[in-house]
């Protein structure tokens, strides 16, 4: 069964633990959908990875590419 998983687009985030935000940290998240053409698709909000200064997640951001790949 293929699974295509697609990224559309990061952003940069306040981290935050169960709700609260966590001070001077940023997390990065991407926008993924899925969709394996048998009824199972969706979409969501991914945590990638924290950072100590938004300057950090902006780098990390700029440096990567948005993928479109079926598993």
């Amino acid at each position: 069964m293929e699974q295509r998983i697609t990224d559309k687009e990061f952003k940069i985030v306040e981290a935050s633990f169960k709700g609260y935000p966590i001070k001077d940290q940023w997390m990065v998240k991407v926008h993924r959908t899925w969709d394996d053409g048998e009824g199972y698709s969706g979409e969501a909000w991914r945590d990638v990875q924290i950072f100590d200064t938004k300057s950090e997640a902006e780098k990390f951001v700029n440096s990567q590419t948005l993928i479109d790949t079926i598993v």
